[in-house]
């Protein structure tokens, strides 16, 4: 069983940061949906510990406008 989840961990980990390379940023209901990643903090944090300079900052979305994070790398700068 831990191998099926290393294994999911690094493949989250891999399309997250894939897709934050090429531009996009993400928010956990985007992670579940995109990649059913329901911890994505737990997986910034692993490409964080791998260098990555992810940045973040609340957002508003939806109609009552809840807040919930957002990340992102800004490639220009890296």
């Amino acid at each position: 069983m831990s191998t099926l989840i290393n294994n999911n961990t690094i493949s989250q980990n891999s399309s997250i940061l894939a897709y934050m390379l090429k531009g996009n940023r993400i928010t956990p209901i985007e992670a579940l949906n995109l990649f059913k990643c329901f911890r994505l903090t737990s997986r910034i944090y692993d490409l964080k510990k791998r260098g990555f300079d992810i940045k973040k900052q609340f957002v508003k979305v939806g109609s009552m406008n809840k807040k919930v994070m957002q990340y992102w790398i800004d490639i220009e700068n890296n």
